[in-house]
């Protein structure tokens, strides 16, 4: 389906024929030449598409958020055409083949955050909104933290117990969580909670310091 992510392009790139699958962040009509900003998981790349040499959809008829699947080559901005803001600023894809997978309505809230909306707007359509880059990384960011806290309890001998939301007994009225680790593993590690703590938070700031630096 695809060989790179958009977002992690970059210089050393150059030459290679590229599958790439996102979204349509934005379209720009350059008298003929499309240009579209591809966005994924890991960032932005922009799309060069010209009509007369690329086969598949035409590039007019593309819109925000349609799902697209591109093919083609990555190469160097022309000089003053670079943007030092994206991490993918320096290179372009040049499309040989456009496939659209999925098509979609204008959606009511933009998804660029550089753009307000009302707020009220966004939490009704909160599956637009978490499309967001800001929000994007957030998700990202709790993934490895929960990750890590679970990997780190685990090891200490910690048992994580998940619990019927509809439970009524007098534990689950006392605690507001989903679940708890085990009462008999937090006893027998309790004199350890602050060296546990100590070393929960420095993984925890590894994972996220790993996690800033492999974008």
């Amino acid at each position: 389906m695809r060989t790179h992510r958009a977002g992690e392009l970059r210089p050393d790139h150059i030459g290679e024929q590229v599958t790439l699958c996102g979204w349509v962040a934005s379209r720009r009509d350059h008298g003929g030449v499309v240009f579209i900003d591809l966005r994924d998981v890991e960032g932005l790349v922009q799309v060069v598409i010209d009509p007369s040499s690329t086969s598949g959809v035409d590039p007019h008829t593309l819109r925000a958020e349609f799902v697209l699947r591109v093919e083609g080559t990555v190469r160097e901005r022309p000089e003053g055409t670079v943007n030092p803001a994206l991490p993918t600023g320096e290179i372009e894809v040049v499309a040989r083949a456009v496939e659209v997978l999925n098509e979609a309505a204008p959606p009511p809230i933009p998804i660029d955050e550089r753009t307000e909306a009302d707020e009220v707007l966004r939490l009704r359509y909160r599956y637009l909104d978490l499309r967001g880059e800001r929000l994007q990384r957030n998700l990202r960011m709790r993934a490895v933290v929960n990750r890590v806290l679970r990997s780190e309890l685990d090891e200490r001998g910690f048992v994580e117990v998940n619990r019927a939301a509809s439970m009524r007994s007098h534990r689950a009225r006392s605690c507001s969580s989903s679940c708890s680790w085990s009462e008999a593993s937090i006893a027998t590690t309790r004199s350890r909670d602050v060296c546990a703590t100590r070393t929960l938070a420095q993984t925890v700031s590894r994972a996220s310091s790993h996690s800033s630096t492999s974008r």
